[in-house]
Protein backbone atom coordinates (compact mmCIF):
# COMPACT_ATOMS: atom_id res chain seq x y z
CA UNK A 1 0.00 0.00 0.00
CA UNK A 2 1.25 3.51 -0.83
CA UNK A 3 2.11 5.67 2.19
CA UNK A 4 0.64 9.13 2.59
CA UNK A 5 3.59 11.55 2.56
CA UNK A 6 1.55 14.60 3.58
CA UNK A 7 2.63 15.95 6.97
CA UNK A 8 -0.50 17.34 8.61
CA UNK A 9 -0.42 19.82 11.48
CA UNK A 10 -2.26 19.06 14.73
CA UNK A 11 -4.57 22.09 14.44
CA UNK A 12 -5.77 20.96 10.99
CA UNK A 13 -7.78 18.26 12.74
CA UNK A 14 -10.27 20.97 13.77
CA UNK A 15 -11.65 21.08 10.21
CA UNK A 16 -10.28 17.97 8.45
CA UNK A 17 -12.09 15.80 11.01
CA UNK A 18 -15.36 16.82 9.34
CA UNK A 19 -14.67 15.25 5.95
CA UNK A 20 -11.17 13.91 5.23
CA UNK A 21 -10.79 10.13 5.01
CA UNK A 22 -7.08 10.56 4.23
CA UNK A 23 -6.60 12.54 7.43
CA UNK A 24 -8.29 9.85 9.56
CA UNK A 25 -5.95 7.25 8.09
CA UNK A 26 -2.95 9.54 8.60
CA UNK A 27 -3.90 10.05 12.25
CA UNK A 28 -4.28 6.31 12.82
CA UNK A 29 -0.83 5.67 11.33
CA UNK A 30 1.20 8.62 12.62
CA UNK A 31 -0.33 10.51 15.52
CA UNK A 32 -0.24 7.96 18.30
CA UNK A 33 -0.02 10.01 21.54
CA UNK A 34 0.04 13.31 19.62
CA UNK A 35 -3.76 13.01 19.74
CA UNK A 36 -3.64 13.99 23.42
CA UNK A 37 -2.21 17.38 22.45
CA UNK A 38 -4.99 17.68 19.92
CA UNK A 39 -7.56 16.84 22.62
CA UNK A 40 -6.14 19.61 24.84
CA UNK A 41 -6.48 22.10 21.97
CA UNK A 42 -9.93 20.86 20.96
CA UNK A 43 -11.45 20.97 24.45
CA UNK A 44 -9.83 24.34 25.14
CA UNK A 45 -11.61 25.82 22.09
CA UNK A 46 -14.88 23.93 22.61
CA UNK A 47 -15.14 24.96 26.26
CA UNK A 48 -14.78 28.67 25.39
CA UNK A 49 -18.27 29.17 23.81
CA UNK A 50 -19.83 27.09 26.59
CA UNK A 51 -18.17 29.33 29.20
CA UNK A 52 -19.40 32.44 27.38
CA UNK A 53 -23.00 31.16 27.40
CA UNK A 54 -22.83 30.14 31.08
CA UNK A 55 -21.47 33.57 32.03
CA UNK A 56 -24.17 35.30 29.94
CA UNK A 57 -26.88 33.27 31.70
CA UNK A 58 -25.34 34.06 35.08
CA UNK A 59 -25.16 37.75 34.21
CA UNK A 60 -28.80 37.82 33.08
CA UNK A 61 -30.14 35.99 36.14
CA UNK A 62 -28.14 38.02 38.66
CA UNK A 63 -29.04 41.32 36.96
CA UNK A 64 -32.74 40.36 36.89
CA UNK A 65 -32.59 39.41 40.56
CA UNK A 66 -30.94 42.69 41.56
CA UNK A 67 -33.49 44.69 39.54
CA UNK A 68 -36.32 42.88 41.29
CA UNK A 69 -34.75 43.43 44.71
CA UNK A 70 -34.14 47.10 43.89
CA UNK A 71 -37.85 47.64 43.17
CA UNK A 72 -38.62 46.73 46.79
CA UNK A 73 -36.03 49.13 48.19
CA UNK A 74 -37.24 52.33 49.87
CA UNK A 75 -35.37 55.58 49.28
CA UNK A 76 -32.61 55.79 51.90
CA UNK A 77 -31.21 59.22 52.80
CA UNK A 78 -27.70 59.15 54.26
CA UNK A 79 -26.60 62.38 55.91
CA UNK A 80 -23.28 62.60 57.77
CA UNK A 81 -23.19 58.80 57.88
CA UNK A 82 -26.69 58.44 59.39
CA UNK A 83 -29.36 56.68 57.30
CA UNK A 84 -33.07 57.40 57.36
CA UNK A 85 -36.15 56.52 55.32
CA UNK A 86 -39.16 58.67 54.46
CA UNK A 87 -41.63 56.30 56.13
CA UNK A 88 -41.27 54.14 59.20
CA UNK A 89 -39.93 50.62 58.84
CA UNK A 90 -38.69 48.04 59.07
CA UNK A 91 -38.79 47.17 55.34
CA UNK A 92 -38.50 43.54 54.25
CA UNK A 93 -36.83 42.82 50.89
CA UNK A 94 -37.89 39.40 49.61
CA UNK A 95 -36.18 37.04 47.16
CA UNK A 96 -37.82 37.44 43.71
CA UNK A 97 -41.05 35.45 43.46
CA UNK A 98 -41.00 34.28 47.09
CA UNK A 99 -41.87 35.49 50.58
CA UNK A 100 -38.42 34.58 51.90
CA UNK A 101 -36.67 37.64 53.30
CA UNK A 102 -33.31 38.54 51.79
CA UNK A 103 -32.68 41.86 53.58
CA UNK A 104 -34.18 44.03 56.30
CA UNK A 105 -33.94 47.84 56.28
CA UNK A 106 -34.54 49.33 59.71
CA UNK A 107 -33.13 52.82 60.18
CA UNK A 108 -34.96 53.19 63.50
CA UNK A 109 -33.11 50.22 65.04
CA UNK A 110 -36.29 48.42 66.07
CA UNK A 111 -35.61 45.05 64.42
CA UNK A 112 -34.10 42.59 66.93
CA UNK A 113 -34.51 39.19 65.27
CA UNK A 114 -31.74 39.36 62.66
CA UNK A 115 -29.54 36.82 64.45
CA UNK A 116 -32.29 34.19 64.33
CA UNK A 117 -34.06 34.74 61.00
CA UNK A 118 -33.12 33.71 57.43
CA UNK A 119 -32.29 37.17 56.08
CA UNK A 120 -28.70 37.89 55.11
CA UNK A 121 -28.49 41.72 55.27
CA UNK A 122 -29.61 44.24 57.88
CA UNK A 123 -29.30 47.99 57.27
CA UNK A 124 -29.57 50.13 60.39
CA UNK A 125 -29.25 53.88 60.81
CA UNK A 126 -25.44 53.78 60.77
CA UNK A 127 -24.28 50.41 59.43
CA UNK A 128 -24.86 47.47 57.12
CA UNK A 129 -24.56 44.02 58.73
CA UNK A 130 -24.02 40.98 56.53
CA UNK A 131 -24.72 37.49 57.84
CA UNK A 132 -22.91 34.51 56.30
CA UNK A 133 -24.53 31.12 55.77
CA UNK A 134 -22.74 29.79 58.87
CA UNK A 135 -24.28 32.63 60.95
CA UNK A 136 -21.18 34.82 61.23
CA UNK A 137 -21.62 38.59 61.06
CA UNK A 138 -19.63 41.32 59.37
CA UNK A 139 -20.48 44.97 60.09
CA UNK A 140 -19.73 47.89 57.75
CA UNK A 141 -20.18 51.21 59.58
CA UNK A 142 -21.22 54.14 57.37
CA UNK A 143 -18.54 56.79 56.95
CA UNK A 144 -19.52 59.96 58.89
CA UNK A 145 -18.69 62.00 55.78
CA UNK A 146 -21.26 60.18 53.62
CA UNK A 147 -24.02 62.34 52.23
CA UNK A 148 -26.09 60.66 49.55
CA UNK A 149 -29.50 59.35 48.56
CA UNK A 150 -29.62 55.61 47.90
CA UNK A 151 -32.52 54.74 45.57
CA UNK A 152 -33.32 51.64 43.52
CA UNK A 153 -31.56 53.18 40.48
CA UNK A 154 -28.47 53.93 42.57
CA UNK A 155 -28.40 50.35 43.85
CA UNK A 156 -28.57 48.93 40.31
CA UNK A 157 -25.83 51.33 39.15
CA UNK A 158 -23.62 50.35 42.12
CA UNK A 159 -24.26 46.68 41.47
CA UNK A 160 -23.39 46.98 37.78
CA UNK A 161 -20.07 48.69 38.49
CA UNK A 162 -19.04 46.05 41.03
CA UNK A 163 -20.60 43.19 39.10
CA UNK A 164 -18.25 43.61 36.15
CA UNK A 165 -15.27 42.78 38.38
CA UNK A 166 -17.07 39.82 39.94
CA UNK A 167 -18.25 38.54 36.56
CA UNK A 168 -14.73 38.69 35.11
CA UNK A 169 -13.37 36.67 38.03
CA UNK A 170 -16.29 34.22 37.77
CA UNK A 171 -15.77 33.68 34.02
CA UNK A 172 -12.05 32.97 34.52
CA UNK A 173 -12.85 30.53 37.34
CA UNK A 174 -15.58 28.80 35.32
CA UNK A 175 -13.27 28.48 32.33
CA UNK A 176 -10.29 27.05 34.24
CA UNK A 177 -12.04 24.69 36.67
CA UNK A 178 -14.82 23.82 34.24
CA UNK A 179 -12.24 23.03 31.57
CA UNK A 180 -10.37 20.67 33.90
CA UNK A 181 -13.60 18.84 34.76
CA UNK A 182 -14.67 18.79 31.11
CA UNK A 183 -11.27 17.42 30.10
CA UNK A 184 -11.44 14.65 32.71
CA UNK A 185 -14.95 13.58 31.64
CA UNK A 186 -14.07 13.60 27.92
CA UNK A 187 -10.81 11.72 28.55
CA UNK A 188 -12.72 8.93 30.33
CA UNK A 189 -15.42 8.88 27.65
CA UNK A 190 -12.88 8.74 24.80
CA UNK A 191 -10.91 6.00 26.57
CA UNK A 192 -14.04 3.85 27.04
CA UNK A 193 -15.02 4.31 23.38
CA UNK A 194 -11.52 3.39 22.21
CA UNK A 195 -11.60 0.18 24.31
CA UNK A 196 -14.89 -0.88 22.71
CA UNK A 197 -13.55 -0.10 19.24
CA UNK A 198 -10.37 -2.10 19.96
CA UNK A 199 -12.51 -5.07 21.03
CA UNK A 200 -14.48 -4.74 17.81
CA UNK A 201 -11.27 -4.73 15.77
CA UNK A 202 -10.01 -7.87 17.55
CA UNK A 203 -13.27 -9.56 16.63
CA UNK A 204 -12.81 -8.62 12.95
CA UNK A 205 -9.12 -9.66 12.93
CA UNK A 206 -7.95 -6.10 12.29
CA UNK A 207 -5.64 -5.14 15.14
CA UNK A 208 -4.54 -1.50 15.18
CA UNK A 209 -2.62 -0.29 18.27
CA UNK A 210 -4.75 1.00 21.14
CA UNK A 211 -3.34 4.52 20.75
CA UNK A 212 -4.37 4.47 17.06
CA UNK A 213 -7.94 3.63 18.10
CA UNK A 214 -7.88 6.39 20.72
CA UNK A 215 -6.55 8.93 18.21
CA UNK A 216 -9.30 8.17 15.72
CA UNK A 217 -12.00 8.23 18.42
CA UNK A 218 -10.89 11.72 19.50
CA UNK A 219 -10.89 12.85 15.87
CA UNK A 220 -14.34 11.35 15.23
CA UNK A 221 -15.76 13.21 18.23
CA UNK A 222 -14.34 16.55 17.08
CA UNK A 223 -17.17 17.60 14.69
CA UNK A 224 -19.82 16.74 17.29
CA UNK A 225 -18.10 18.70 20.06
CA UNK A 226 -17.53 21.76 17.85
CA UNK A 227 -21.13 21.79 16.61
CA UNK A 228 -22.51 21.30 20.13
CA UNK A 229 -20.45 24.18 21.57
CA UNK A 230 -21.73 26.54 18.86
CA UNK A 231 -25.33 25.39 19.29
CA UNK A 232 -25.02 25.90 23.06
CA UNK A 233 -23.58 29.37 22.57
CA UNK A 234 -26.54 30.43 20.41
CA UNK A 235 -29.10 28.66 22.67
CA UNK A 236 -29.98 26.06 20.04
CA UNK A 237 -28.88 22.95 21.95
CA UNK A 238 -32.36 21.57 22.58
CA UNK A 239 -33.42 17.94 22.92
CA UNK A 240 -33.82 17.43 19.16
CA UNK A 241 -30.40 18.97 18.45
CA UNK A 242 -28.72 16.73 21.02
CA UNK A 243 -30.50 13.68 19.57
CA UNK A 244 -29.26 14.56 16.08
CA UNK A 245 -25.73 15.08 17.44
CA UNK A 246 -25.79 11.62 19.04
CA UNK A 247 -26.77 10.16 15.66
CA UNK A 248 -24.00 12.17 14.00
CA UNK A 249 -21.53 10.93 16.60
CA UNK A 250 -22.51 7.33 15.82
CA UNK A 251 -22.06 7.95 12.07
CA UNK A 252 -18.60 9.48 12.54
CA UNK A 253 -17.52 6.62 14.79
CA UNK A 254 -18.71 4.10 12.19
CA UNK A 255 -16.83 5.90 9.42
CA UNK A 256 -13.69 6.17 11.54
CA UNK A 257 -13.90 2.46 12.34
CA UNK A 258 -14.29 1.63 8.66
CA UNK A 259 -11.34 3.84 7.67
CA UNK A 260 -8.82 2.28 10.03
CA UNK A 261 -10.22 -1.24 9.71
CA UNK A 262 -9.57 -1.18 5.97
CA UNK A 263 -6.18 0.45 6.60
CA UNK A 264 -4.90 -2.29 8.91
CA UNK A 265 -6.42 -5.10 6.91
CA UNK A 266 -4.72 -3.74 3.80
CA UNK A 267 -1.41 -3.55 5.68
CA UNK A 268 -1.41 -7.26 6.45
Amino acid sequence: MKKNNVNYKVWQGLYLSFYSRAFYRYVAEHWRWKSLWFMLLLLCLVWLPITVRVSMNFNYLSSAMVSDLAKQLPVINIKNGIASTETSGPFYINYPGTKNVFAVIDTRNQYKNFANDDSLILITNNAMIIKSLNNKFKTYVFNPSWNRVLSSKELVKLYNSEHRKTLTAAVISIYIFGYLLFFAICAIYFAVLSVFISLFFNWTNAKPPVNASLSVVILAMTPVLIIFSLLYLFKLAGTLAILLLLILQFIYLLLATYYIKSLYKNNK
